[in-house]
């Protein structure tokens, strides 16, 4: 299964990367706009899509453009945010992201999410 990681910090893609690499296979992001033209390339089972990135596109645009891309309809794109407060929650959750998780996190708990949303286990 493929997944595209979608975050700014580099430091944060390679964690991602090493804690999902031998599990699924993981591709990166630097920001929105790469992370959109690769959706429209490449066919991802799931997006971890950083909410506050730098540029000119947030993670929460880039999520609803993605959205649009043919066969994205219905693909999870699972929230990266340091916003932890449950109004930020339920937020993101009426924006269309079919998860959440909380920086600082821990391996265990990115595999666990990917693994539910992708209907594993």
């Amino acid at each position: 299964m493929r997944i595209l990681s979608v975050d700014d910090g580099l430091e944060n893609r390679i964690i991602i990367t090493k804690f999902l690499q031998n599990l699924f296979e993981v591709e990166d992001a630097v920001n929105a706009i790469e992370a959109i033209q690769k959706a429209k390339r490449e066919k991802y089972d799931l997006i971890l899509m950083d909410i506050s990135l730098d540029g000119v596109i947030d993670g929460r645009t880039a999520a609803k453009e993605i959205r649009k891309i043919c066969g994205y309809k219905d693909i999870p794109i699972i929230a990266i945010t340091g916003y932890a407060f449950l109004t930020d929650r339920e937020e993101l959750f009426r924006e269309g992201f079919n998860g959440f998780l909380a920086k600082p996190y821990c391996k265990e708990q990115l595999i666990e999410i990917v693994e539910q949303h992708l209907k594993i286990k």
